[in-house]
C-alpha cells in the first residue's frame, strides 16, 4: 500500500466521502462516548502510518479484489479517507476491532471463510451494532428482515436482535458460508451476494466497469482491508474489557416509556436507541427486558436505578425532576409533556445541523430565537431534542 499520495480531496458525493462521514460521526455514539471517559486518552494527535515488518500475505477475497488496482485517483482517495487528520478514521476502526474483532474472526474461522470477510462491519455500518440506516437493513452486519427468519434472529414488535452484535455475527457468517456455497470459486461474488442480493451477483459481470458506485465501494473494501492489517496499532480488547466491566444492570421499572426515560432521565430518544439499540418498540415486557438483561454506563444506571420509582409513576404530563448535573454527557432538553407539543415542533439534531440551517427550514424563526427558546449558549449536539415554534 502507497503511502506518499497526499492531500487527494474526496468526490462530492462519492461511496467514499459518505462513508467517511459515517465513520467520523461514530465518536458521537453512546458506547463510545462512555469509553472516552474511560480511556480519555485513546485518540493519538496526528498519529503517522507506520508498516508492519510482517504482514499477513492476502486471502482469496483480497486477491479476487486486485481487479480494483487500476484507479489510482479513486485508491488515493480511500486511503486518504483513512490516514488524513492524523490517520483519525482508521485509529477509531481499531478501536471499534478491540470491541468486535475477536468475535468476528471466531466466527468466521469456524466456518473456514476467508478472513477479511470480517471487515464487512467496516463498510457496511461503520461498525456500529445499533446501525440503521435507510433501508430496512439494520445492525453491524447490515441484516434484513429475512435474515433474521431464515437465521433465527428475534425480530417482534419489541425487539430485534438485528442489534445484538454477537447474534448478528453469527448470523451473518452463517450467509456468507451460505452464498460461499453458491459461488465457490468467487469470494468476490459472494461478497458482492452479501451486499447486492443474489440476483445482481448472478448477473454481474465480476470486472470493475459494472457498476460505478460498486467499484468504489470494493476499491475501498479493499485499501480498508489492507490498512487494517498492515499498519501497525495498539490493541484495544483490554481496554474495551475494563471500560465495559464498569457498565452495570438496570432493574425493570414496572413498566418502561420511553417518554418517561426522557423526561426523568434525560434520555435522548438517540440515546435510547444507542444504549438499547435491541429495544425497537414503545413498550417492552418484563420477560423480554430479562431476556435481553440490559447494562448501561455507569452513570446512566445509577441515574436509571435512583429513579426507578418515578420512571414507573410517569403519566404524560407529569413534571419533569431530573437535575441536569445528574444527566451523562447529554444536557437535559424540554420535557415531553402534552405542553411540549403545542406551540412547539420537537426536533431532533442530526448530523450537519446548525441553528441556522435548522431555521431555515422553519419558516418564521431565526438562530437567535431558537438558541433562546432552548437556552442554548455554545452549539447543538447530535441527539439534542429541540423545540422549534410553530408557524402561525
Amino acid at each position: 500500500m502507497i503511502f506518499s499520495l497526499q492531500n487527494a480531496p474526496l468526490s462530492a458525493q462519492s461511496v467514499v466521502n459518505e462513508w467517511s462521514e459515517m465513520i467520523s460521526n461514530r465518536v458521537q455514539r453512546a458506547d463510545l462516548i462512555a469509553f472516552e471517559e474511560c480511556q480519555p486518552q485513546w485518540l493519538v494527535p496526528n498519529l503517522k502510518p507506520k508498516l508492519r515488518s510482517t504482514v499477513p500475505e492476502m486471502d482469496p477475497l483480497e486477491l479476487a479484489l486486485q481487479a480494483w488496482t487500476t484507479d489510482l485517483e479513486l485508491e488515493n482517495e480511500c486511503v486518504q479517507a483513512l490516514i488524513s487528520n492524523g490517520m483519525e478514521r482508521w485509529q477509531i476502526l481499531q478501536l471499534l476491532r478491540g470491541l468486535y474483532g475477536i468475535d468476528i474472526e471466531l466466527a468466521l474461522s469456524e466456518e473456514d471463510v476467508p478472513p477479511s470477510f470480517q471487515w464487512l462491519p467496516i463498510l457496511l455500518s461503520g461498525y456500529d451494532h445499533a446501525f440503521e440506516g435507510t433501508s430496512e437493513k439494520k445492525g453491524l452486519w447490515h441484516l434484513s428482515v429475512e435474515d433474521s427468519e431464515k437465521f433465527g434472529l428475534h425480530l417482534n414488535e419489541m425487539t430485534d436482535d438485528r442489534m445484538l452484535a454477537f447474534e448478528a455475527t453469527a448470523a451473518a457468517t452463517e450467509k456468507i458460508r451460505r452464498l460461499s456455497r453458491r459461488f465457490p470459486q468467487s469470494p468476490e461474488r459472494t461478497l458482492v451476494a452479501y451486499v447486492k442480493g443474489m440476483a445482481f451477483a448472478t448477473r454481474w459481470s465480476g470486472k470493475p466497469g459494472f457498476d460505478r458506485d460498486l467499484d468504489q465501494w470494493l476499491t475501498l473494501y479493499r485499501v480498508v482491508a489492507r490498512l487494517m492489517v498492515n499498519i501497525e496499532s495498539t490493541p484495544f480488547d483490554m481496554a474495551w474489557g475494563q471500560c465495559l466491566a464498569q457498565w452495570e444492570p438496570i432493574a425493570y421499572p414496572g413498566r418502561i416509556h420511553r417518554e418517561a426515560l426522557f423526561n426523568v432521565l434525560g434520555m435522548t430518544p438517540t440515546i435510547q436507541h444507542e444504549l438499547l439499540p435491541w429495544w425497537t418498540g414503545e413498550k417492552l415486557s418484563e420477560l423480554e427486558f430479562d431476556n435481553y438483561a440490559p447494562l448501561l454506563p455507569a452513570r446512566w444506571a445509577l441515574l436509571w436505578n435512583n429513579r426507578i420509582d418515578q420512571l414507573s409513576a410517569w403519566t404524560a404530563g407529569s413534571e419533569l425532576t431530573v437535575n441536569d448535573s445528574e444527566s451523562p454527557n447529554y444536557p437535559v432538553q424540554t420535557p415531553l409533556t402534552e405542553a411540549s407539543y403545542d406551540p412547539c415542533i420537537l426536533y431532533e439534531v442530526k448530523a450537519g445541523d446548525t441553528l441556522w440551517n435548522i431555521s431555515q427550514r422553519h419558516k418564521g424563526t431565526t438562530p437567535e430565537n431558537l438558541a433562546e427558546i432552548n437556552n442554548i449558549v455554545d452549539y447543538i449536539r447530535i441527539g439534542q431534542i429541540i423545540c422549534i415554534p410553530k408557524a402561525e
